[in-house]
Order: C-alpha cells, then sequence, then structure tokens
C-alpha cells in the first residue's frame, strides 16, 4: 500500500512491518515494526510514530476504506527476543 522508501527522508534505516493489530472498531491500529539491526528497532518506531500522521494521510489516499485508522508504531522485539533465548540454549 505504502510504497516502500516513501518515507526514507524520516527514516532512513530498512525496516519490516511484522504485524497490524487494528482495533475493534479499526479507529487505531498498532504497527509493529523490525530490523536486522535489532537496536535500532525502537529508534525506527520512533520515528515513524513522530510522521504517523503524514503515514496515515498516504495511506487514506492509496486504500479503499471506510475511514483510516490512528497509526501507532511500536517495536517488534520477538526475534530479538528469540535469538537470545537460542544463544542462551546453545550455551547450555
Amino acid at each position: 500500500m505504502v510504497a516502500e522508501g516513501m518515507f526514507k527522508d524520516a527514516v532512513p534505516e530498512p525496516f519490516s512491518i511484522t504485524e497490524v493489530r487494528p482495533s475493534s472498531a479499526y479507529e487505531s491500529a498498532v504497527v509493529f515494526v523490525s530490523a536486522a539491526d535489532f537496536s535500532r528497532i525502537p529508534h525506527i518506531a520512533d520515528k515513524l510514530n513522530e510522521i504517523a500522521g503524514r503515514v496515515r494521510f498516504e495511506l487514506a489516499q492509496t486504500a479503499e476504506l471506510r475511514s483510516t485508522p490512528r497509526l501507532i508504531f511500536k517495536a517488534d522485539t520477538a526475534e530479538a527476543y528469540a535469538e537470545n533465548i537460542e544463544r542462551l540454549l546453545e550455551s547450555v
């Protein structure tokens, strides 16, 4: 929907959207993001939250929704957590 690289000026690092959890009435949606450099994920989520209104506007222009939800970006740390568990298990 939203073109890759469209917000590269605000978030120059590559990232992935790993999950979207809309509220029951679709008023808002929590968008989980991840990146190859796990230490940068919270920074990327913060930057996306700074431009969330712009992302929402662009989404509204391209998606055929009755209303566009307010977007809340959060760091997806599940992969980093899994890697840490895997390292711990390997060290046993």
